[in-house]
């Protein structure tokens, strides 16, 4: 019987002056949607050095965390195969032509933000919450949708400029190779030119 490859989608909240994790989310499923575990861990001990951004909403987590989730025993999947799944890297790399009809910033880019992606995916009323276990559950759902795509999985490779690699793919900017391509035939002509000015 061949195992189902289980993703454990991790969603961390981090706090103001050192960016450390004071609330840890997770919600573990398949590609067909089987769920495995989730849970929450809060790091009081953090908060007592440090303070958490979105302040405001701090309280409701300590609140649904004191009441639901510490001490709770979660069954974790054991394997000694392990490989990094970055979600925002594999939206940006499958994400449908619809997608440039996402809200945009003023340079004309869609927004690829964790909320921006859940409206566009999951629900155009979704809000992020800032919250371990809320948001990597709705993470997970976006994972879901992805892997229904059947793209190439991009295992062990952490995203960098994702917006971009996301807005190239729509075609909504050029794609980085050619700009600089551009901008080097254009440097070329440019002193060419200059050459042939002191030539004469």
């Amino acid at each position: 019987m061949i195992k189902p490859t289980i993703f454990f989608v991790i969603d961390t909240e981090t706090c103001r002056f050192d960016g450390m994790v004071f609330d840890i989310g997770w919600k573990a499923i398949d590609r067909k949607g089987r769920e495995y575990s989730e849970g929450s861990y809060l790091c009081a001990d953090v908060l007592e050095t440090d303070t958490p951004f979105y302040r405001k909403k701090i309280i409701r987590v300590l609140d649904k965390t004191s009441k639901a989730l510490v001490g709770k025993r979660s069954r974790f999947v054991k394997s000694r195969r392990v490989a990094w799944l970055d979600i925002w890297l594999f939206w940006a790399q499958s994400c449908p032509q619809a997608a440039r009809n996402m809200p945009k910033l003023k340079s004309g880019r869609i927004k690829t933000t964790a909320e921006a992606v859940a409206q566009f995916e999951i629900s155009k009323t979704y809000e992020h919450l800032h919250e371990g276990l809320a948001d990597a559950k709705s993470e997970a759902q976006i994972l879901q949708t992805i892997l229904r795509r059947k793209k190439k999985i991009p295992f062990n490779e952490i995203g960098a400029r994702c917006s971009r690699i996301a807005n190239e793919r729509l075609g909504i900017i050029e794609p980085e190779k050619k700009v600089k391509a551009a901008q080097k035939n254009s440097a070329f002509t440019i002193s060419h030119n200059d050459n042939k000015k002191l030539s004469l």
